[in-house]
C-alpha cells in the first residue's frame, strides 16, 4: 500500500485526532492512531476510552484498503519538522513496516495491526439528535463550564446539562454554590431531549471550535454516549451518568431589589480585594446603598484587610451580603455586557447576575449563593 498526501494536510488531521491521545497510557494501543485507508480516503482516530476523535482527508493511494495503528507521538513529531510538501507513505501489509519519504529524507518504523484498537461506539437505535451552529455550542460551553462541580461526590454536577425542548436549547451547570444557565431560543425540538456533557469533553470542544466558526454541528446521543459530528471531525464521548438536579427550583422567583454596576470595575475590584481575604473562605462583604457599593474583607489570622467603593444604581433597602470572592469573579467573567444587573432580596437568598445588554435569541442567568456574615 502506498499513498501520497501534503504534509500540512496530514499533520492537521493527525493533530486533531491527537488531542485525546495521552502518552504512557495504561492501554498501550491507545498511544497509537488508528489509521484506515479506503478508496483514496484516510481516516485517523485517536482515543483515550472516554473520548474519541476521528478526522478524515482525501489522499492519492494505490493498493488494497488497509487498517493500521501508528505511534501518535512519533509520527506527529516527525511530520512537524517537514516542510509543506508531498509526503509518500509505503506500508508493507505483511509486517506493518512503514516507510516515510520526502524530497530529502526517509524514515522507517513498524506499525501495529489495528485489531486491538477499541471498536467505534455505535449509538442505540432511535437515538436523539439535533443540529446547532458551532459558535452557539462554543458559547454555551464557555459560559457554563466554570460552574461545573470539581468533586466526584455528585458526578452529574461535574458536567454540563444540555437540553433542547419546544422553546430553546439550554446549557446548565452548577456546583451547588453557583449556577449558570445559557439559553439559545432559535434551536427547538418537538419534545424534550437532554444529556450531561462531561467537563473533559466540553474542554475538548472548546479547544477545537473556533469562535468565528459558523458551520453546523450534528449532535447525536442515546442514554450512554454522545457524538458531535461536522464535515472535518467526529468526537465521541461517554455521557456523565446520573440525574441532574432540578435547577429551576433554586432560582429565586422574586428578588425585588436591583443593582446596576459596571462589570469590569466590579470584577477588577473583587480580584484585587480577594488577595487580602482569608484563604480558607475568601469571604467578601458587600454593603449596598442607593448609589454606592462598598466591598470589604478581613483576614484576622494575618491582619490583612481591604476596602473598595464603587458607584452603582440601586433601588432597594440598604443591604449587607457576603459572597465567596472567586465564585463572583467566575460569574462576572462569563458576562459580556459592559454593565451587569444584580437582583437581590436579603442576605440569605441567592443573588442573580444578569447582563444589562442582551443579545437577540440569547439569555444568560448566573446565580451565586451568599455566605453567612456576622
Amino acid at each position: 500500500m502506498k499513498f501520497i498526501v501534503a504534509n500540512s494536510t496530514l499533520l492537521s488531521c493527525l493533530q486533531m485526532a491527537g488531542k485525546v491521545v495521552a502518552p504512557n497510557n495504561l492501554v498501550p494501543i491507545l498511544e497509537n492512531f488508528l489509521v484506515v485507508i479506503e478508496d483514496n480516503k484516510l481516516t485517523v482516530t485517536g482515543s483515550n476510552l472516554e473520548n474519541s476523535i476521528t478526522s478524515s482527508i482525501e489522499i492519492e493511494s494505490t493498493g488494497s484498503n488497509l487498517t493500521i495503528a501508528l505511534p501518535a507521538r512519533l509520527i506527529i513529531d516527525t511530520l512537524r519538522t517537514f516542510p509543506d510538501e508531498p509526503i509518500e507513505f509505503n506500508i508493507n501489509e505483511d509486517n506493518m513496516e512503514v516507510v516515510i519519504r520526502s524530497s530529502s529524507a526517509e524514515y522507517n518504523f513498524i506499525g501495529l495491526r489495528g485489531n486491538d484498537f477499541p471498536q467505534a461506539i455505535d449509538l442505540s437505535d432511535g437515538c436523539n439528535s439535533f443540529v446547532a451552529p458551532a459558535n452557539v455550542l462554543l458559547t454555551g460551553i464557555s459560559k457554563t463550564i466554570t460552574s461545573t462541580a470539581v468533586d466526584d461526590i455528585r458526578p452529574a454536577m461535574t458536567g454540563i446539562y444540555i437540553t433542547v425542548d419546544t422553546e430553546q436549547l439550554t446549557f446548565v451547570a452548577t456546583d451547588a454554590h453557583k449556577l449558570t444557565r445559557y439559553s439559545y431560543k432559535d434551536i427547538k425540538s418537538e419534545d424534550l431531549k437532554s444529556f450531561i456533557l462531561p467537563k473533559k469533553t466540553a474542554l475538548l470542544l472548546k479547544n477545537i471550535i473556533s469562535p468565528n466558526d459558523s458551520s453546523e454541528i450534528n449532535i447525536y446521543f442515546d442514554d450512554k454516549n454522545a457524538i458531535f459530528r461536522t464535515d472535518t471531525f467526529s468526537l465521541v464521548c461517554r455521557q456523565v451518568e446520573g440525574k441532574f438536579p432540578n435547577c429551576n427550583s433554586v432560582i429565586p422567583k422574586n428578588n425585588p431589589f436591583e443593582m446596576i454596576i459596571d462589570k469590569e470595575s466590579l470584577r477588577n475590584s473583587i480580584r484585587r480585594i480577594m488577595v487580602f481575604a482569608n484563604t480558607s473562605t475568601y469571604l467578601i462583604k458587600m454593603h449596598i446603598t442607593s448609589n454606592l457599593l462598598e466591598i470589604t474583607t478581613q483576614d484576622v489570622d494575618t491582619g490583612r484587610s481591604g476596602r473598595e467603593q464603587l458607584p452603582c444604581q440601586y433601588n432597594g433597602d440598604e443591604l449587607n451580603i457576603g459572597f465567596r470572592a472567586p465564585q463572583v469573579a467566575d460569574i462576572l467573567a462569563s458576562i459580556d455586557s459592559e454593565n451587569v444587573k444584580v437582583h437581590l432580596a436579603d442576605a440569605s437568598r441567592a443573588a442573580i447576575f444578569l447582563p444589562f445588554e442582551t443579545t437577540e435569541n440569547e439569555e444568560l442567568l448566573n446565580l451565586v449563593m451568599p455566605m453567612l456574615i456576622n
